[in-house]
């Protein structure tokens, strides 16, 4: 089963926290642009995309199961 990181761009507001929690899936730019690295997530990194899901503070990332 795939597990897929998304990003809501109307919602993003760049602040990091994604980056911050699950750097190998998530990057923020210098203009503060988040973006999703992996278009699959391995399975061993699966928990800390669902935990930065959880913590982005204005809910712009959705991490699902296909």
């Amino acid at each position: 089963m795939a597990i897929k990181a998304t990003i809501d761009w109307d919602k993003c507001e760049g602040n990091g926290v994604c980056a911050r929690v699950a750097p190998e899936v998530f990057t923020v730019d210098e203009q503060g642009n988040s973006d999703v690295l992996l278009e699959e997530v391995p399975a061993n990194l699966r928990a800390n995309a669902l935990l930065a899901m959880r913590q982005c503070p204005t809910q712009a990332i959705t991490v699902t199961e296909e």
